[in-house]
């Protein structure tokens, strides 16, 4: 049996048929539930949560600017996936108020999570502490473990419950779900540098005060207009920011992109924080250089399980940053193009897009990302 036990698309925002989506898929032989929503379905704890407190299988989930079903970007419906294999969940309340709470949160839920070779891990993606629980759960299950997930959230950024759980529909939450099934993980953004590199002087979680000793949004803006023809007096901030991400260097050279959201005070306020002392450099994006690095995204995790039969029918779960999608406009059904290319016939392609994406990066810690693609093969 496919990992995928089957999956339903509701086209209504309703009880009724997201109560048909989940009879349904129980029919299939599933053993947990994921459910990928779309904002604009507007769901709301009144309807879902009767449900998902009844739900007899393990339900976990969030809704997102939009989802992916097969290549197709869908703006409106919920989609429910019918899941194999029994999860060991764990869910954090309240993400935002207290960090030093995670690591015996995790800790309650070792053993469980001892045994798990993948792990689905969906956060509000508007909560504040989303990277230092990120660091706890590899603090407490290294590298071992094959992580992937994202933030859920509205473009609105306006935080309201957004995370289906057995306890209901959640704000400012995250939920762990952790499985024996066998998965194999690509990542890759595509970006690439444009200048730099900088330092940062004075920084606060994901408030990026002063770069170069300098306030940073007047660096910022002066190293975008000295490259392009673009000006910030004549432009909304995302705008211009969505196309000139930040890439921090990590300790084996990689760049972990972070991207600027808004300005207040001369600070940038990015998804993912910024540490004092890093070094950066100002990246730029090229559509073609994007569509590429999605479809290496799909080839990296599709090399990563070459034990595996080619005619066995493959589950894989995409998780893309909304950002590329905003980036990318209407040539973004080449990405998807380019992730369906790079799989086998067989798979079915599911997924979401998303405010910050995790996963484990290429030398082993499971991190926060911002503007990158993650595809996940499931066994």
């Amino acid at each position: 049996m496919s990992f995928f036990t089957g999956y339903h698309l509701c086209n209504e925002t309703s009880a009724s048929e997201l109560s048909l989506a989940i009879n349904l898929l129980d029919e299939t032989g599933a053993n947990s539930l994921l459910i990928l929503a779309c904002d604009q379905d507007g769901w709301t704890k009144e309807q879902v949560d009767p449900i998902l407190l009844q739900c007899p299988m393990r339900v976990f989930g969030g809704i997102f600017p939009a989802v992916v079903f097969n290549n197709q970007l869908l703006d409106r419906g919920t989609l429910v996936i019918g899941l194999r294999d029994s999860f060991d969940a764990q869910i954090i309340e309240n993400i935002s108020d207290d960090p030093a709470k995670f690591s015996s949160l995790i800790s309650q839920n070792l053993t469980g999570f001892a045994r798990a070779n993948s792990m689905l891990v969906i956060v509000d993606g508007l909560a504040k502490n989303i990277e230092a629980l990120v660091e706890e759960l590899f603090i407490h299950l290294g590298s071992s473990v094959n992580a992937m997930g994202g933030g859920a959230g509205s473009l609105d950024f306006i935080q309201k419950p957004i995370i289906f759980s057995n306890r209901g529909l959640l704000q400012d939450a995250a939920v762990i779900a952790a499985t024996t099934a066998q998965s194999s993980v690509g990542v890759q953004h595509g970006w690439e540098i444009l200048d730099g590199p900088y330092l940062v002087t004075e920084s606060e979680a994901n408030c990026l005060s002063a770069i170069n000793f300098q306030p940073a949004f007047d660096i910022y803006k002066n190293s975008v207009e000295k490259h392009t023809e673009l000006r910030f007096d004549q432009e909304d901030f995302f705008t211009i920011a969505k196309t000139y991400p930040l890439g921090i260097v990590s300790v084996d050279g990689e760049l972990l992109v972070r991207d600027p959201l808004k300005v207040v005070d001369k600070a940038l306020i990015c998804v993912g924080e910024v540490p004092q002392n890093s070094t950066f450099y100002l990246l730029k994006g090229l559509s073609d250089n994007l569509i590429r690095a999605s479809g290496e995204a799909a080839m990296k995790s599709k090399q990563n399980r070459q034990d595996q039969p080619s005619s066995q029918s493959h589950s894989v779960l995409l998780f893309d940053c909304i950002s590329r999608q905003l980036f990318l406009e209407d040539k973004y059904h080449l990405a998807l193009e380019s992730v369906k290319n790079n799989l086998d016939s067989s798979a079915v392609l599911l997924g979401a897009l998303t405010l910050g994406e995790i996963a484990n990066s290429s030398h082993g810690p499971i991190e926060l990302l911002n503007k990158t693609t993650v595809v996940a093969h499931f066994d």
